[in-house]
Formats: C-alpha cells, structure tokens, sequence
C-alpha cells in the first residue's frame, strides 16, 4: 500500500506476493483451498484501496455507469485502443527484454508508434517469443522456482502498464525499474548454479558482469548529468521526438537565449504541428524578446489546441501587463484560476497587475494567496514583503523577506527592501548590509545606491551618502529630487563647517 502511494504500478505487487507463497511456500490444493477466501477478502480490500487512491470515490461517480467510471480510470488517454494499445506492448516487452540482456542505445524519448493490429510488423513474432518465455517459466515450476519466479515477476510486475490499460506513451525505460529485479535474480541464480563446483569462476563472472554495467551506467550518467547533453542525446536519436527539440528550447531559453530556443520550438512544431507546449514556450522566448503582441499570438494557438491552458492564459496575461493593459491582463488570471484554483502564479501575477493600476490594498490580498499556496514561491513572498513596508508592518515584512533571500540569494529587490525594513526598525548597520548585498549583485541597481544613501545620511554620514547619490546620478541622470537631496546634504555639511570653526 505504502510503495502504490508512491509508484502505481505498485499495484501488481500483490499478484508476486501470490507467486512467492505459490512457489516457494504452498503448492498443494488442500493448503490453497483454506486460504483462497482470505485472498478473496484481501484482494476486495486492495481494489477498493485502488480505486480509493485513484480517486472513484472522490464524487461525480453514480452507481449506474459505474463500470464504465472504472473503465476511465484504467485508461490514460482515449486515442488509442486498449487492443491497438495490447499489440503494440507485445513489441514493447521484447524491446524491454533487449535492454536488460544489451543496455544500449537507450533514449529518454522513444517515441515508439502504436500498431494498428496483432498483425502489423513484427507482433506475431514478438507473441510468439513472449509465449517461449512464459513457457519456459511453466516449465521450471517444479525443478527451477527460482527462474519461473524471475520470468513471472517481469510479467507481472510490468502488467500495470504493459497491458489493456492505454498510456500515452507507449515505451519508457523507467518502467523496467521493478521488473529488472525477476532477470537479476534469474542471472545470478544461473550463473551460480551451472557452475556450483566452481564458486570461484562464478563470482569472478559476476564481477565482471557488475563492472560492465558500472561502465554502461557511467557512460548514461554522463549524458543524464547535463541538460543540454541529454536532449541533444534525444533529437541525436530521434529527430521526430518533439519533446527532445521542446526540451533543447527550454534549456536555451533557461540559458538566457530566446532565439536559439524558438529554433528548437520550430523544429518541434515542424513534427507536431498541434503540440500545444511547444506554441506556449514559443510565447515565453518571444515575452523574453520583449515581442508581447507576437507572443500573445502563439499562446492563442495554444490555447486553441489545449483550451484552458492555465500556464498559457497566466503568460498571456503577463504580456498584456508588458503592453500596459493590466485590466485585461487581470481577466487572463481569472481565467487561468477558473482552470486551476491553486496556482500560486497566477495569484501573483494577479497582484501585480493591481500594483500597475494603484490598488494596493487589493494587491496583498492576492499576494496572500499566492504565498498560503506555495509557502516557497520567492517571487510572491517579496511582493508581499514590500507591501506589507507601505502597510507600516514592519516586521512582518522582514519575515518574509528574509525567507525570499533565503531560498533565492539572488533576489536584489528583496534584499533591498530588507535593509529598508531593517531601517525602518532602526537597526542601520544590518540595513546598509543588506542593501550592500542588493548593489554587489547587481551594481546597476539605482534603488539600491538610492536606500543605501538615505541610510548613510539617518547615520549622518553626510559625505558618504552624497557618494551613493552621485553613483545612482551617474545611472540614471533624470531624478531632479535626487540632484536637489544633494544639494541639500552640501549645504548640511557647510552649515556644519561654519559651526565648527566658529565654535572654535
């Protein structure tokens, strides 16, 4: 129950458990015939514990259509057949079966083509070579349990999702996670026990065979520990795989190169025309561009391919806010929120827009939202800091500021508007630290030189503070009243001379 709440096709686990007490522990009729009704029992339990975690009963469910409820639940996607979907598994097994005698030319994104019947392409013979090996697991029952226990294990434990029930995706190396544990047991048990004289040999054999798949295993992590290197692997081995080209365009697009991303966006849509995240990511690199009006028009062929796109609709939003329309940008969040109630971004983003349209007050209501959905969303927990110091909570707002610096050390804003909490408080040696961390991460930062001065002047460090001013001048040149604060604080420092030396 525990490893179904983790990984569902877990729910097979049962029928090894089966297959362990059948043989191993228990072969006879009359031993069988007392505990049939207690697997009965215990079988009833874990269907409904299946269906409860799979959320039947979690209401809209009514008692007359209710095989074909169960029939929903057991069926991922509805375009393809469960007997298109059982032909095409025939081919799959056999592919898994290859991978874990020869693990080579493994690929994160197969891409693998359903088959239209038993007979199209190589099925019949796929059939026939599974039946082989079933029938070798029949026929070492009683001699070898341990073998038909391997062979039986790899099927059973495979039967979830290689089976009647349709997945989207047809192959995936990661479902031979709990089904390579049948062939590991049978290798071993093989090799051990042709040559039971020669324990020596065979543990030398076993060595090896372990240092080849360490190699083998070396050899994929190399590709796995890079992003970049993995989708190249994937388009390398498969340049119709969609999703390799969209992956390759998010890491250029996370890599801060919107154009190279929108080339692998393209190519993605050249095989896949109606691929919806592929459109929706074109619309992020073309926001990042600063092109609004053209990215509105890709997240539109998103949404017509996907309607109710939450992320698309939220994005979309985010870019009528960029053309400075932030009331129609408010009903792009509604409608992403109608979608899906819980997405903190959404909620953020709907803040923001308030902000552009000067109605704070709402804004930290929506703040709010977002950061009770995702405690850790960064971005959300500044914004609420900054507006709970317009609000006068103080030390609320440090709270959270500090936590968004906490989980982003990179997030100058919030380090900002920390020292300014800070000075607010009037701790002024922890503000201008913090407000020194903001201008050594982004030395451009004008607010920062700004707050940074008007600290140094509440300490009356006059001439420093003029220093500060005069870098943030030196950015931005058009701030009259930062030009006039100067002029001020000279006169300050003159009057102060003059008091000086008369006192003298």
């Amino acid at each position: 129950m525990l490893a179904f709440l983790s990984k569902q096709n877990t729910a097979s686990l049962p029928g090894a458990i089966l297959l362990v007490e059948y043989l191993f522990v228990d072969r006879s009729w009359r031993g069988w015939k007392k505990k049939i009704p207690w697997f009965t029992v215990a079988f009833t339990l874990w269907f409904l514990f299946v269906l409860y975690v799979s959320g039947f009963f979690a209401g809209g469910h009514e008692g007359a259509g209710v095989f074909e409820d169960v029939s929903k639940l057991m069926q991922e996607t509805d375009t393809v057949s469960r007997w298109s979907y059982l032909c095409t598994q025939f081919n799959v097994l056999v592919i898994y079966i290859r991978l874990l005698f020869l693990p080579i030319g493994q690929n994160l994104d197969y891409l693998y083509s359903f088959k239209s019947g038993f007979f199209d392409g190589y099925t019949p013979l796929a059939f026939l070579f599974l039946v082989g090996v079933v029938g070798i697991g029949i026929w070492n029952i009683k001699k070898r349990p341990v073998i038909a226990f391997g062979i039986f294990w790899f099927f059973i434990t495979l039967s979830v999702e290689s089976s009647i029930i349709p997945i989207r995706d047809a192959l995936f190396e990661h479902r031979l996670y709990l089904a390579t544990f049948g062939l590991a047991l049978v290798a071993s048990y093989l090799l051990f026990g042709l040559l039971l004289k020669k324990q020596a040999q065979a543990a030398l054999i076993a060595v090896c065979i372990v240092l080849a798949l360490m190699g083998t295993t070396y050899c994929r992590n190399i590709v796995w520990q890079d992003e970049m290197r993995l989708w190249f692997d994937v388009v390398s081995k498969n340049p119709k795989s969609c999703r390799g080209w969209n992956g390759l365009g998010n890491v250029f697009l996370k890599d801060d190169k919107p154009l190279e991303a929108i080339e692998q966006y393209i190519k993605a849509l050249n095989n896949q025309p109606n691929y919806a995240v592929a459109w929706y990511n074109w619309g992020n690199a073309l926001l990042r561009l600063d092109k609004p009006i053209e990215a509105i028009q890709k997240y539109k062929n998103a949404l017509i391919l996907q309607p109710g796109y939450a992320d698309v609709l939220c994005n979309w939003g985010n870019a009528l806010i960029d053309l400075g329309k932030p009331v129609e940008a408010i009903q792009k969040f509604r409608e992403a929120l109608n979608n899906r109630p819980g997405y903190a971004k959404a909620w953020y983003n709907w803040g923001n827009a308030l902000v552009e349209i000067n109605r704070s007050d709402e804004a930290v209501d929506k703040f709010e939202r977002a950061v009770s959905i995702d405690p850790d969303h960064t971005k959300a927990l500044g914004s609420l800091g900054a507006a709970y110091l317009l609000k006068g909570r103080t030390s609320e707002a440090a709270g959270l500021l500090e936590k968004a610096v906490r989980l982003n050390p990179e997030y100058v804003e919030a380090w900002c508007n920390l020292g300014i909490a800070f000075g607010m408080m009037g701790k002024l040696n922890q503000a201008i630290s913090k407000i020194e961390r903001a201008v050594n991460i982004k030395p451009d930062y004008v607010d920062g030189w700004l707050n940074w001065g008007a600290a140094l002047v509440k300490m009356g460090m006059l001439e420093d503070a003029i220093e500060k001013y005069q870098k943030a001048l030196s950015l931005n040149p058009e701030m009259p009243k930062v030009r006039n604060d100067i002029n001020a604080i000279h006169k300050i420092i003159e009057s102060r001379k003059k008091n000086m030396s008369i006192a003298g």
